[in-house]
């Protein structure tokens, strides 16, 4: 599964260009889950998941964005879910041009909904969960007659 995720020329010079690459072997198992990162400046190299959130830290430091944990986590649910409707209307306008860069900006502010939680709430990281999660989807089976997935009842996850 390969998702590119492209600059928009209309946008602030900070996005980056995201390619989220998801390996798995000839087992089907999952070894392999790491962003690449380009920059006009850069070559290709592939960073993980958990440097995209350190980007994400970063960014807001060098800009001066400080608010309380909670002032942070409304900020950035209301801007998540701008950018899930951004992306959204680009698709059902058929404007292919720009869903890859509003997909980059869902990625960004789901990164920091999760750095905010990683630093208030528990002690698990994005990494782990998305391992874990992933695995789980593995071990669903899907019913092409009812057009469900089962959930195992054994899982963490709901």
């Amino acid at each position: 599964m390969k998702f590119f995720l492209l600059k928009a020329e209309n946008k602030a010079d900070t996005y980056v260009r995201l390619y989220y690459l998801l390996l798995i072997n000839s087992d089907d198992v999952l070894y392999y889950n790491k962003l690449a990162i380009k920059d006009k400046n850069m070559d290709q190299k592939q960073i993980t998941v958990k440097q995209i959130q350190k980007w994400e830290r970063d960014f807001c430091t060098k800009k001066g964005i400080t608010f309380d944990k909670d002032e942070q986590m409304r900020i950035a649910l209301l801007k998540l879910m701008e950018e899930v409707g951004e992306t959204a209307k680009a698709v059902l306008e058929k404007k292919w041009n720009d869903v890859l860069p509003e997909v980059t900006d869902v990625i960004v502010f789901a990164a920091k909904v999760a750095n905010i939680v990683e630093d208030n709430y528990v002690d698990d990281k994005l990494e782990t969960v998305i391992n874990r999660k992933l695995g789980y989807c593995d071990e669903r089976t899907y019913d092409a007659k009812i057009r469900k997935f089962d959930k195992p009842k054994s899982s963490e996850f709901k």
